[in-house]
């Protein structure tokens, strides 16, 4: 009697034992993947901050080269008034730059103009 009794707590005791370990060893695995989701996460977050940086990069580069731009044709168009100013008003000369600073200044405001639809991505080809 006693012994059987002895016999089949052991018996138990192996099987909850046994029950142990499976679950010890379903969590050791989740937690590996839990670890790896994690890392790769991580991984995919640097990559993207990387690409925002490199983008706001690019943006900041481009916004000074179009204020460069800018003060180059601003300084083109005072060039151009004092030029104006300067010439002797004989009205064939003046036609002819007035002529020159309407169409300068049409090139200018239609680059201009090409140049914000294609930063703003439209194509106007």
């Amino acid at each position: 009697g006693k012994l059987a009794e002895c016999q089949q707590q052991l018996s138990a005791a192996l099987r909850d034992l046994s029950d142990c370990r499976v679950q010890l060893v379903d969590e050791s695995r989740r937690r590996r993947e839990v670890e790896e989701r994690c890392k790769a996460l991580v991984s995919e977050v640097q990559t993207g901050s990387q690409q925002l940086e490199d983008a706001l990069s690019t943006l900041q580069s481009e916004k000074m080269e179009r204020q460069r731009e800018v003060d180059a044709h601003k300084a083109t168009r005072a060039s151009l008034r004092r030029l104006q100013k300067h010439l002797p008003v004989s009205g064939a000369k003046m036609n002819v730059t007035t002529k020159f600073m309407d169409s300068y200044n049409h090139c200018v405001s239609s680059a201009m103009k090409a140049e914000e639809a294609r930063a703003s991505g439209i194509s106007i080809y």
